[in-house]
């Protein structure tokens, strides 16, 4: 007797059906949309030296920072990575010690920091980060600057720098974000401690771009034709 062949099953189409199904349910999983925010350092920012702060002792003329979180809306910040960037730090010394010490510094990050951000609203740096700075600090009169080092004092280098976390805050109200932290850095050979504390200025929801969907519906749509193939077969 002769033996019936058993029908052709075309499994691809299933294949390709069932894949799309598992990238649409994992598509929202998936995504780590950012809501990226600056912050405006030099109302509240701070630098101390030589046992002398800035201000009053001179001005912070511009600084700040963008920090971005997950979140999965503008008000809706999540846990996970974050990253810090575009740090500027830009002031004037003009202090009395027992001589006058005056000068300026600049400084300016190099690249991206990656962070988490946690539910105590602490962002975690995970490494040092990198602080393009120069400068330049002087003292008169002679006789007496002597009593504090070396002097000028210039630099023009790029500083490691180490923050152990930065605490973050209102990131559920638009407008209402706020930022502070200390770290150290060199004036040259001055040991120096920045206080960070920023306001926001502006706020930006960064969704990532839906690679999923797009992979879904390339699958959706080679199912479909393997489908229209087979009928024609069959």
């Amino acid at each position: 007797m002769a033996r019936t062949a058993p029908p052709h099953v075309e499994t691809r189409p299933t294949v390709a059906l069932a894949a799309a199904l598992l990238l649409l349910a994992l598509g929202d999983h998936a995504r780590a949309e950012m809501i990226e925010i600056e912050f405006d350092l030099s109302a509240d920012s701070s630098v101390t030296a030589l046992g002398v702060t800035v201000p009053p002792n001179g001005q912070v003329t511009a600084a700040s920072v963008t920090i971005s979180v997950p979140g999965t809306g503008p008000s809706n910040p999540t846990t996970g990575i974050a990253t810090m960037r575009s740090f500027t730090l830009n002031g004037t010394v003009s202090a009395v010690i027992i001589a006058t010490v005056t000068g300026f510094l600049d400084g300016d990050q190099l690249g991206n920091v990656s962070a988490t951000f946690n539910t105590l609203s602490l962002l975690s740096i995970f490494q040092p980060w990198s602080l393009n700075l120069t400068g330049m600090l002087d003292c008169t009169p002679p006789f007496l600057c002597g009593l504090l080092g070396t002097w000028p004092q210039t630099f023009n280098s790029v500083q490691s720098i180490t923050v152990a976390y930065l605490r973050l805050g209102g990131l559920s109200t638009p407008g209402a974000a706020t930022v502070n932290g200390t770290f150290p850095l060199f004036l040259g050979s001055i040991f120096a401690t920045v206080m960070m504390i920023g306001n926001e200025v502006s706020r930006t929801f960064v969704p990532e771009p839906r690679w999923s969907l797009l992979l879904c519906s390339g699958l959706l749509l080679l199912a479909a034709l393997w489908r229209l193939r087979s009928a024609r077969r069959g």
